[in-house]
């Protein structure tokens, strides 16, 4: 499932790397990515206050978890300097392309393999690895010595071999017990792409998102957004 997101941590340009700054990322499926900072990361005069927009390809970021983040294709949206006796502060909102997590990108990027979910996919595949049994299906009175039992088979995931590409939708749970209480199975399904040539540029990966985001969107007649 694609879950609005938060990354508390410092930012920074990787021109600038010991010049960082405090703030928080965002995502959420209807907004995209954002940055909300409690300074500024670039002080050129040529971008305050003027119609010159601030487009950095890439900013950096560690959260307090510790977790590296670069955000990709940054356009600068707000930018205000406030003073108040005598103490000036200043705040500025980035937009982005993508958030990546889990290292810091300043060229190409290029992927092994990457994987898109979407919010209907679970739906629209019409498998399930739950199945039921037990004497309380058969109907009236349940009584002490009734039975109901839920198992969960993990489903074969399917292939389809593309032009360059192995495409493979993935079946998985996550399971939830507890001793006193109850337990509950969510499953999810996403799409896994495995290059023929060992690579596929962000660009490529982002393309084969796209296409597979207007297929789920026509095939379930709602619009989707994905999750790479």
């Amino acid at each position: 499932m694609i879950e609005e997101r938060e990354y508390w941590g410092y930012w920074w340009l990787p021109e600038n790397p010991d010049e960082k700054v405090g703030g928080i990322a965002s995502f959420s499926p209807s907004d995209g990515v954002s940055l909300e900072l409690f300074s500024a990361l670039n002080d050129d005069t040529r971008y305050m206050g003027s119609g010159t927009v601030y487009r950095p390809d890439f900013i950096h970021g560690i959260t307090t978890d510790g977790e590296k983040i670069t955000l990709k294709n940054c356009i600068r949206g707000n930018y205000s300097m406030s003073s108040s006796q005598g103490i000036g502060a200043t705040s500025s909102t980035y937009q982005a392309i993508a958030l990546l997590s889990g290292a810091h990108f300043t060229e190409q990027i290029n992927f092994d393999r990457f994987r898109v979910q979407f919010p209907l996919l679970t739906k629209w595949s019409g498998v399930t690895g739950v199945s039921y049994s037990g004497s309380v299906l058969e109907g009236g009175e349940v009584s002490a010595g009734d039975t109901f039992e839920i198992t969960y088979e993990f489903p074969e995931s399917i292939t389809a071999d593309l032009d360059d590409v192995e495409l493979k939708l993935i079946f998985n749970a996550d399971f939830n017990m507890s001793q006193v209480g109850g337990a509950s199975i969510d499953e999810d399904v996403y799409f896994d792409i495995v290059p023929d040539s060992g690579q596929m540029s962000y660009d490529t990966s982002f393309n084969y998102s796209r296409m597979l985001q207007d297929f789920i969107t026509l095939a379930t007649g709602k619009e989707v957004q994905s999750s790479m």
